[in-house]
């Protein structure tokens, strides 16, 4: 629905994008996903961005094929606007840290910041 892979990428491994109108919530599985209006999640989707495969090396003759089977890291842009500020607590984003490490595998996280995504150059 809201997912993309890539792979492999310059250097090897792979890079995936996964549309989400909210941080990765346990209360939002089983949700409709954001495309659909619902900001939710399901194994499905995690299961497509795992479970994908492609070639280990597009430049050989040998066509050796592997899956993703984890990500080492994953960037999140807190969604501020599809999100109420109250709704950004340090719960949530240690929540979403915590499941992207147990759905996806990621032991590195990445929290992309207001100004950053919006390119606001002072709070003014």
């Amino acid at each position: 629905e809201g997912g993309t892979v890539v792979g492999p990428t310059r250097g090897g491994g792979v890079s995936a994008f996964w549309r989400m109108t909210g941080l990765l919530s346990q209360s939002m599985k089983g949700k409709p996903p954001a495309n659909a209006h619902g900001g939710g999640w399901s194994y499905f989707e995690i299961g497509s961005l795992l479970d994908h495969r492609y070639r280990v090396d597009i430049r050989s003759e040998m066509n050796a094929m592997t899956t993703v089977g984890a990500f080492d890291a994953v960037v999140f842009r807190v969604m501020h606007g599809w999100m109420e500020i109250e709704e950004i607590t340090r719960d949530r984003l240690v929540e979403a840290i915590d499941l992207s490490y147990e759905l996806l595998g990621a032991k590195t996280v990445i929290l992309m910041n207001v100004p950053f995504t919006n390119n606001v150059k002072t709070m003014d």
